[in-house]
């Protein structure tokens, strides 16, 4: 009785053995497969970011300075100057350049009128993850409507518009209240006046964010006074109906929800 109970034990012991091996190749293979899963997320990372480097070269001969009345006296701003005829060479469809200053936002901005197609393709039209700062197909691509769109994904190593996110703190904003836009006919500050989160059921409804049409000017005033009143910080940036505005959104939350930075233009 006693050597059964031996042997039995072995055989256990044996079986044991073998789930154990077996558990630790499965887990072998698992941090193998994760492994090699980061690297070629980190090497596409790298890709996408290198392309955009490249882009910044357009926009490193210089910048064109302006003389601004300030508080206390004159300051000097500068505008990225932008090598446009070079940027269309290599982008066909880039009709911007947007740079906040003091954050990693340093982009071109790219319009067709498929709002899909630059979530997955770089500005050069090449497909890449990190996709493209891009220009709502509703709008038009010369900033001329009361309110333009820009959207831009909200990469996990800080690239395109993950700094947008930032802007809930108002420290933040306080520090960065303005971006720079460039087209090739005209440059603008962009002076922020609210930033929220939004959700993607909001699409489409008059007391949305991303909303490239208005009745009249009273539906405008009536938008921007509900934009403001959103806002997760407060701004002194004064905004009528006879300003023209500039939203940008990105993913929060894991995809479940936006974030929102809108700012009016300033020539």
């Amino acid at each position: 009785m006693s050597r059964s109970r031996s042997n039995n034990r072995k055989k256990d012991n044996t079986t044991s053995r073998k789930i154990i091996i077996l558990l630790m190749i499965v887990c072998a293979i698992t941090a193998a497969a994760s492994a090699l899963f980061i690297v070629k997320q980190l090497a596409e990372y790298k890709e996408n970011d290198d392309v955009y480097k490249e882009a910044v070269t357009f926009a490193s001969g210089g910048t064109e300075t302006e003389t601004a009345q300030a508080d206390s006296g004159q300051t000097e701003e500068g505008f990225p100057n932008i090598d446009f005829a070079a940027l269309t060479a290599e982008g066909p469809d880039v009709k911007a350049w947007i740079k906040i200053p003091g954050t990693e936002i340093n982009y071109p901005v790219t319009y067709t009128d498929d709002d899909d197609f630059y979530l997955d393709h770089l500005y050069n039209r090449k497909p890449g993850k990190a996709g493209s700062i891009f220009i709502e197909a509703q709008n038009r691509p010369d900033f001329s409507d009361q309110n333009t769109i820009v959207y831009g994904h909200a990469m996990k190593n800080g690239s395109m518009f993950a700094y947008l996110l930032r802007f809930r703190n108002q420290d933040y904003l306080d520090e960065h209240p303005y971006a720079y836009l460039v087209t090739p006919d005209a440059r603008y500050k962009v002076m922020f006046f609210s930033a929220f989160k939004a959700s993607p059921s909001e699409s489409g409804k008059d007391t949305g964010p991303w909303r490239a049409a208005f009745k009249d000017q009273y539906d405008y005033e009536a938008w921007l006074e509900n934009m403001r009143s959103r806002s997760d910080v407060k701004s002194d940036v004064d905004v009528s109906s006879a300003d023209r505005t500039l939203t940008l959104s990105t993913c929060a939350d894991k995809g479940r929800s936006r974030y929102i930075v809108i700012g009016k233009l300033v020539n």
